[in-house]
Formats: structure tokens, sequence, C-alpha cells
């Protein structure tokens, strides 16, 4: 009897604690970094982590992420991303990346849509590693710079507001719809 009951705790606990093995080695922490730039050919002077982590998480704050953390799930869809960036040279992963920066930077790109020339956006992934006691940041990749307003999205908000005005679309030269005619 002693003996199935041990036999089954030792069936039972790796369930409880379970082992970190299945990691071949720890690699290098992607991070994407992001600058908003003044011009198309400006240069990147000051680089912020795109969604940083929390400081500090309360408690409660913490049993909630464990059950519901869509923000979370959408980081590390970004992380995988990054990965295939990294690895693939994916232009679907580049894509990736830059919908979700212009979709967090969208308030700026509001403000910056009447100045196409200062709606620039440039990012890069870097990645930590520890070397002895200190974290080294390498940088793996960057990005052109790129509009921070998608041309599309800026032609579709100009329809729409020609629609709202109650002025019917008008056809410009050279421009036209954004849409098949």
């Amino acid at each position: 009897m002693l003996r199935a009951v041990s036999h089954s705790l030792a069936l039972f606990l790796p369930a409880l604690a379970p082992s970190w093995r299945f990691f071949e080695e720890i690699k290098p922490s992607p991070r994407i970094e992001i600058a908003v730039l003044r011009g198309e050919r400006a240069e990147a002077r000051r680089w912020s982590e795109f969604r940083p982590k929390p400081e500090t998480v309360s408690i409660g704050a913490l049993i909630v992420r464990l059950v519901f953390n869509p923000h979370r799930n959408e980081n590390l869809y970004l992380l995988t991303a990054c990965e295939k960036l990294l690895l693939e040279e994916s232009q679907a992963a580049r894509r990736t990346i830059l919908a979700r920066i212009r979709s967090d930077l969208s308030g700026v790109a509001a403000s910056e849509a009447q100045n196409p020339e200062r709606s620039w956006v440039v990012f890069r992934i870097a990645a930590l590693r520890r070397e002895g006691g200190a974290l080294v940041k390498e940088v793996a990749y960057e990005s052109a710079p790129e509009p921070l307003v998608d041309e599309t999205r800026r032609e579709l908000s100009r329809v729409e507001q020609a629609l709202e005005g109650g002025g019917g679309l008008r056809a410009e030269r050279g421009g036209g719809l954004p849409f098949g005619n």
C-alpha cells in the first residue's frame, strides 16, 4: 500500500513542479524599441521601448492576469514576429510589428496627420543578454523609416471626411479613390 502511494506521488509531483529542462539554452530576449522621426531622412535620437513591462503589479492585477491577459498574449505574438523577422527576414512579420506600432501610436499619428513630413517611425529589435554580471544590449535589426500613418489609411480618412462633410467625393487629378473603379 505504501509503495502504491509513493509511486502515485512520484507520478504526480512532476505535474506540480515541472522540469525546465525542455529549454536547450537560454537565448537573448528580444525587445522592440521605437523612435518617431521628424522626417524620412531624420536620424533617430531617442529610442524608447515599445510596450514596456510595468515596474510593479498589484496582487489583484496579478491574479486577474493569471486568468485573463490579452495584452500579454499580443506581446508574445510580437515576440514571435520578432523571432521570425530575425531568423527568416519575414516581410509579413515586419508588417505585423509595424501595424501594432502604428496602432499604439495612433494618437501621435492623428496629431501628425496634418504634417506628413513629420510622421515617420523606425523600429529596431535589440537583444538583451547577460555577460558576466552585466546586461548587454545588442541591436539585431533596424527597420527603414516608415510613414507613421499608413498611406491607405490616410486616403480612407480623406474619403470619410469628404463623405461626412456632405460634399460627396470628387476625383482628383492623379489621385483618385483608394479602391478600384
